[in-house]
């Protein structure tokens, strides 16, 4: 059984082992994460959890691989950024402007809480104001 749901695909394996005993296996793969499985006895019980992990990807819960520092917001990302990387970088100045700018505009979310859509959209109303 495969269901397609945008990027994220679940999957039941059945295995039989050499005594005889079958499980089963659900696989769910998700663009750019890694994949995660996990194997029970009945397949009802797969299909739960299949359907369970994907609930959570398309609620931007990304299992608990894709972000591990569920504490730390785009503002000190940015802070970071300019910290460690921008002295480096020949355009301080006007890279300077972009990130505080991106900072003023999504500084205080965790970077867990920010879906592309809301980057988008961020986009969308600076090009907006500046036409």
């Amino acid at each position: 059984m495969v269901h397609h749901l945008d990027e994220t695909i679940a999957s039941i394996q059945k295995r039989i082992t050499k005594d005889g005993r079958i499980s089963y296996r659900a696989l769910v793969r998700v663009k750019g994460c890694p994949m995660s499985s996990a194997t029970f006895a009945k397949r009802s019980d797969a299909i739960k959890w299949g359907q369970e992990k994907e609930s959570a990807f398309r609620l931007n819960r990304h299992f608990t691989l894709a972000i591990k520092d569920e504490k730390h917001t785009q503002g000190e990302l940015v802070d970071r950024y300019i910290s460690q990387v921008l002295l480096d970088k020949k355009d301080k100045v006007g890279q300077a402007i972009q990130l505080d700018w991106w900072k003023s505009q999504l500084g205080t979310h965790k970077l867990q809480d920010i879906p592309p859509l809301v980057i988008s959209d961020c986009c969308l109303s600076s090009i907006n104001r500046n036409a």
